[in-house]
């Protein structure tokens, strides 16, 4: 193709990223979550308490055992929150929790066995 027809070399296409991208990334990775707001801790503070009250009137296994799982996540979460540590999925939900919140995490841990 000749030089004007608007296509780029691929090595012109494919350059690494910049340091400066990485670098930014592990700053913000290193300062940690926004700070938990007043409205937002009480609105997870209720919807843990509503989660309590199910699990007390909860018959059902099945019903039960999902509503237990919610109470684990929702309390993971607002440790992660107010220990300014990122929220976690898949294996680095327990690896976070047990950087944020050792005794949560060991009893989350006991709990499911």
């Amino acid at each position: 193709m000749g030089s004007g027809s608007g296509f780029r070399s691929r090595s012109a296409i494919l350059k690494p990223p910049t340091t400066t991208v990485r670098e930014q990334a592990l700053a913000v990775l290193a300062v940690g979550s926004p700070r938990l707001q007043a409205d937002e801790l009480a609105d997870r503070r209720y919807g843990l308490s509503d989660l309590l009250d199910e699990l007390a009137g909860s018959t059902d296994p099945g019903e039960t055992f999902v509503i237990c799982w919610n109470v684990i996540v929702e309390s993971a979460e607002l440790a992660f929150l107010l220990a300014g540590s990122w929220l976690g999925t898949g294996k680095w939900f327990l690896r976070e929790l047990r950087a944020a919140d050792p005794v949560l995490a060991d009893r989350a841990d006991r709990g499911q066995r």
